[in-house]
């Protein structure tokens, strides 16, 4: 019972430093979480952070074509402000190879089309994220 205990302990003690030591110096206001599945087997998942210092909070969108065919992305996501219902609409439509996953992330500039800057007189923790896909 006691080498349980100690492991759970371990383990627990290194996901907190390995949640605490960020190499990128990003802010992680929300983790990736999936926020729409198509039916033709398009998952959609999002998160938001500011990806140092300086920069402004951003929602990042990952597309996951599960499909075993090439096929476009194509959906609306709202951004709403829950503190005054404030709204914003962005479309996104892009075309994904089968079995891809593409996301963009602090390092470079890829995939710029994936990345929503938040308002700056919002608070990135509590914006809520709708998406509809569009056929």
């Amino acid at each position: 019972m006691k080498k349980f205990v100690f492991a759970l302990i371990t383990v627990l003690s290194m996901t907190n430093l390995m949640a605490q030591t960020n190499p990128n110096n990003e802010t992680i206001y929300k983790e990736w979480e999936l926020i729409g599945e198509s039916e033709s087997m398009i998952e959609v998942s999002a998160r938001v952070l500011k990806c140092n210092s300086q920069s402004v909070a951003q929602m990042h969108v990952e597309i996951f074509n599960e499909s075993s065919n090439d096929q476009t992305a194509h959906f609306k996501i709202t951004l709403t402000n829950p503190a005054t219902n404030a709204q914003e609409v962005h479309t996104i439509s892009l075309a994904v190879v089968k079995g891809a996953i593409v996301k963009p992330n602090c390092e470079n500039n890829d995939f710029s089309g994936l990345r929503i800057n938040i308002p700056s007189n919002w608070d990135p923790a509590k914006v809520k994220i709708a998406l509809t896909f569009i056929p």
